[in-house]
């Protein structure tokens, strides 16, 4: 299949390139029908990967796949990609000039071919070099377009002067700069591998250079698309590095004052990973977001705060599992990643025992009360009873506990948890396996054994006084005497010489032949026994690795929720209500900026904010120092926070669902990046401008400053 690429492939060429690069994957596929380029770079992780595979094979429907080793080494990944999926995405409705993606979609009803490039393929600056050689007669348009009016006051130069001024140039990385962006990794490689194959084996008659018409984004993720510049300017995330780190390479990087520090309240490890994957990927879905919502309000309950401390203190002794289940894939786990997910399992069983026994059932009985005609009711049923019922029994319905009973039972039968700490290898318990008791019981008596024996024959043999019978692993039972000249003319005939070291050379007689057979490796037998025992159960474990997934996800994502609560409660952050894109209003009563609100000594001067279909446009102005870029980012990060289910800080707050959020602050510039601070601005308002859509959020900050 890898060599024959063209088999399968249409009249009409639809290449892709994949590429995966930790959390994040990237799409690049070129349309020969339409001469377009089609570009996808979404975070993804184990469980909505696969989502978004299907989503965006079903909006290109390619015919021939660009891959890498790396990903025709993983098996599921390879078979999500080139094996025929049943799953129909709807279809998505996207203006053509927006940039976006206008595809009818269907299933695919055969495997997709594929083609295995190079290494070399996927180096950075190579691909970025075949980027920029790129053609897009979009923006050549543009260009023309933009000089063909004319303008008295303003010259340009001649054909003969363009000889002399070689910079007047523009370069084709200002252009492109707003269609690709080149601080994504997974976005540059994907690209220019699909542009490495195009160059000879679509484009080789223009020369090589590859020339399209315009380069569009699909928009095949289930979240919202926010770049690095708007989660810097937002402060999402602040990393700090050490002072070590410039001039040595290492010293450990922290997390500053950004809103993951604010709402980091996790107990978990599971919890504190999987809260930066939520600030990543803030949601579209207003079911999904109003699920969450619930669950954060429900924690709020006055009814609810006996169960909370008992529910933070197990998890905290939740552990990395999704580490140790990846070390055990790969035969490399260590002896205290059992002790840890035995404790793991032991936490997570208490965490759901007291949701189940200590919230569902008594929500479940206030249900039954209200459907109970004509009952008297002792307390008032909270109308909101049904949504936390729903949310509890669907974080329990993705915990497996019988599964997790089952391995604890296992594992507490079979491993040695004391011995295994103190020894720092993985111990069997006495009782699991009786042969493996029998041998433990021979080995530490194996001393009292080899001195019997010893004294035997120093009886027989008195001129031998240096004699002593010794057990090696590996080797086995021998007879050791010291290199001191005395036996060497008196050596017994059974005697065979085996080696000899400094001070010693060792033998082997009938009586160590005796004990191999009887004995035998003791020290081997019992290793390799405990090994076995153990793979058994990592296989075991292996078989329930989908729902052990499944299980701790939905407990790290518990972790979040009642961090969002505890940081509501302690900051009094309000419910917003969410409304569909459609209806496109942001309107927010006495809101504060939730960093800045904690940083100051007064009290902080809270804003409201009114955007809707009549007034989509609001412009803020003020002297210096005034609070005008406060107010703008406090406006981005309540519309931000109310996307990952989190309470806002105001008074009351509507939000519609955005698809992109848009921050253009005053940038940093840097030798990595080949644009002046002037030419940084234009490229943030190039990409605000060819790639947002009427339910995007912008907001700009002073724009033009850096010229």
């Amino acid at each position: 299949m890898t060599e024959d690429y063209t088999t399968g492939i249409e009249e009409r060429l639809v290449c892709m390139a994949v590429v995966e690069d930790g959390p994040r994957i990237g799409f690049a596929a070129f349309l020969e029908e339409s001469n377009t380029i089609v570009l996808e770079d979404s975070p993804a992780d184990g469980y909505d990967t696969q989502a978004l595979i299907e989503r965006v094979l079903a909006l290109v429907q390619p015919n021939l796949l660009l891959l890498s080793s790396k990903i025709i080494s993983n098996t599921n990944l390879l078979e999500v990609l080139t094996v025929p999926q049943s799953t129909v995405v709807e279809d998505t409705h996207n203006d053509e000039e927006e940039g976006e993606m206008n595809v009818r979609l269907s299933r695919r009803s055969q495997t997709t071919p594929y083609k295995i490039m190079k290494s070399s393929c996927y180096e950075k600056k190579r691909c970025r070099s075949i980027i920029l050689r790129m053609q897009v007669n979009s923006i050549m348009n543009r260009r023309q377009r933009g000089h063909s009016h004319q303008d008295s006051g303003r010259r340009f130069p001649t054909e003969n002067e363009h000889r002399h001024i070689a910079s007047f140039q523009v370069s084709n990385y200002h252009a492109l700069a707003s269609l690709v962006d080149f601080d994504s990794t997974v976005q540059v490689q994907a690209l220019g591998c699909l542009l490495s194959f195009l160059e000879t084996k679509f484009f080789g008659n223009q020369g090589g250079i590859v020339v399209v018409d315009d380069i569009v984004h699909c928009q095949a993720s289930h979240y919202m698309a926010m770049n690095p510049d708007t989660l810097a300017a937002l402060n999402i995330f602040a990393i700090e590095h050490h002072p070590l780190a410039a001039s040595n390479g290492y010293g450990n990087a922290k997390e500053g004052q950004s809103l993951y520090a604010l709402l980091n309240r996790t107990k978990s490890k599971p919890g504190r990973q999987r809260l930066r994957e939520i600030m990543l990927k803030p949601l579209l879905d207003v079911d999904a977001i109003t699920m969450r919502q619930d669950g954060v309000e429900f924690f709020l309950q006055d009814d609810t705060q006996k169960v909370v401390p008992t529910l933070m203190h197990q998890l905290r002794n939740v552990g990395a599992v999704d580490k140790i289940l990846n070390r055990i894939h790969k035969c490399c786990s260590q002896s205290n990643d059992i002790l840890v997910f035995t404790k793991t399992l032991a936490a997570s069983i208490a965490i759901i025992s007291a949701l189940q026994n200590e919230v569902l059932l008594k929500l479940e009985y206030q249900l039954e009360q209200v459907a109970r005609p004509n009952a008297e009711i002792e307390w008032a049923i909270d109308p909101m009873s049904k949504r936390y019922y729903d949310f509890v029994r669907n974080v329990l319905q993705r915990c497996h506990v019988d599964i997790l009973e089952d391995l604890l039972d296992l594992i507490s039968s079979m491993i040695d948890e004391e011995t295994t700490s103190t020894t720092g290898t993985v111990a069997i318990r006495s009782g699991y396996n009786a042969e493996l008791d029998q041998w433990k019981v021979q080995y530490d008596s194996l001393r009292d054994t080899l001195s019997a024996y010893s004294n035997q024959m120093q009886q027989r043999w008195p001129s031998l006084r240096s004699l002593m019978v010794l057990f090696m692993p590996q080797v086995g039972f021998l007879i050791g005497l010291e290199n001191d000249g005395s036996w060497n003319n008196s050596l017994p005939e059974d005697f065979q010489f085996v080696f000899t070291e400094v001070g010693c050379s060792y033998f082997r007689n009938q009586d160590t032949r005796h004990l191999d057979e009887a004995i035998g490796d003791l020290d081997s037998q019992i290793k390799d026994t405990e090994a076995l025992i153990v793979s058994e159960l990592e296989e075991h474990i292996f078989t329930c690795d989908k729902e052990l997934r499944s299980t701790f996800n939905a407990l790290a994502e518990l972790d979040c929720v009642l961090a969002f609560a505890a940081c509501a409660a302690d900051q009094k952050y309000v419910r917003p209500i969410l409304l569909p894109c459609e209806e496109n209003c942001i309107i927010i009563q006495n809101g504060r900026h939730p960093l800045q609100e904690i940083l100051i000594d007064d009290t902080f001067v809270p804003n409201d904010a009114c955007i809707n279909s009549d007034h989509r446009v609001n412009i803020v102005t003020g002297p210096n120092f005034s609070g005008k870029s406060c107010y703008a980012r406090q406006i981005g990060i309540i519309t931000y926070m109310a996307h990952i289910g989190c309470f806002v800080p105001c008074d009351n707050a509507q939000i519609s669902v955005v698809d992109h959020i848009y921050a253009r602050f005053s940038g940093t510039e840097t030798c990595a990046v080949p644009q002046s601070s002037f030419q940084l601005d234009l490229t943030q308002m190039g990409t605000i401008l060819r790639r947002a859509s009427p339910n995007s959020l912008v907001i700009i900050d002073e724009f033009g400053k850096g010229k």
